[in-house]
């Protein structure tokens, strides 16, 4: 947002090259400015298009959807979803969503290739209470049940074999496996390999690293169901998107892009009609008015 931003530029010193990578059709930041967009929109600096997917087929279906989504083409999507069949959709209900979880998790058999994606953090804390349950039932997750004390002071219930996040940045006092020192950044996502001692074990996929995390020094979450925004920047074979009624107001273009797109291989979307047209209809950048852009372009109407 703007603060992070000008703390970064208070930081570089004259001189320095400064290069920013972003794609401003994902969620804009939750504070104050859209720094990237307006840069962009002022058309004051060089940039560059990548054009080259690298999470999705260039041919895929989910980049074909999300394409609809950018342009508010409600009614386009209808041939995307004909044409194709590696995105879908259904009537939104948590019985169907849980349900096809597993059927993903048997096709790929992997927890860490299959996740959830949702608004809204409550919703997603009910929910992953019955994904752990039946995930404790089919004996993917191993050994007894280990309930860890969080900082706000609610309660974490993980076992070995558990997909976890990371939430905080952590520089130092941790571990890889070599006894080495090691980084651990807030969005990365890993299995639990042991927990001994207030030490978790976590196989972090991003980094392709084993790490020893203290629990008290650490912000750690279950992360079979997830937010959009804790997902932002992780990929995943097969992404099922919930959105129901209850939340419509956190349904924009740029949520629903970034939701479909965290997808490599499959989406399948369970909505409703109403909320399905928040998500076309609401632009949120549309909507933020932090005059950058013009500031930028000098416009007379700020600077006289």
């Amino acid at each position: 947002d703007g603060e992070i931003f000008l703390t970064l530029l208070k930081h570089v010193k004259t001189g320095t090259r400064l290069i920013l990578m972003g794609d401003i059709k994902q969620l804009p930041p939750i504070g104050k400015c859209q720094i990237f967009h307006d840069i962009l929109l002022s058309e004051q600096f060089t940039y560059s298009n990548l054009t080259k997917p690298c999470r999705q087929d260039a041919d895929s279906g989910i980049l074909a959807y999300s394409f609809k989504v950018v342009e508010g083409d409600i009614e386009g999507r209808y041939k995307i979803l004909d044409d194709f069949s590696d995105i879908s959709e259904a009537d939104y209900g948590l019985d169907a969503i849980e349900n096809y979880f597993f059927a993903e998790l048997e096709n790929y058999n992997s927890l860490r290739e299959v996740q959830i994606c949702m608004a809204m953090r409550a919703e997603c804390a009910a929910v992953n209470e019955r994904i752990h349950n039946r995930l404790k039932e089919k004996g993917i997750l191993k050994e007894a049940e280990l309930k860890l004390k969080k900082k706000s002071g609610d309660e974490l219930k993980i076992q070995v074999g558990d997909k976890l996040i990371n939430t905080k940045n952590i520089y130092k006092d941790l571990y890889d496996q070599n006894g080495n020192n090691a980084t651990c950044m807030n969005g990365e996502i890993g299995i639990v390999k042991k927990i001994e001692f207030g030490i978790v074990t976590i196989a972090f996929i991003q980094n392709n690293q084993i790490v020893d995390i203290n629990f008290e020094k650490s912000q750690l979450e279950n992360m079979e169901y997830g937010t959009c925004h804790k997902l932002q920047g992780s990929g995943f074979s097969s992404v099922i998107v919930g959105m129901g009624n209850s939340f419509c107001g956190m349904y924009t273009r740029e949520w629903f892009y970034t939701a479909v797109t965290r997808a490599k291989k499959n989406v399948k979307i369970f909505t409703t009609d109403t909320a399905l047209k928040h998500a076309f209809y609401n632009c949120e950048t549309n909507k933020k008015q932090s005059f950058l852009e013009a500031m930028l372009n000098k416009d007379v109407r700020l600077v006289g």
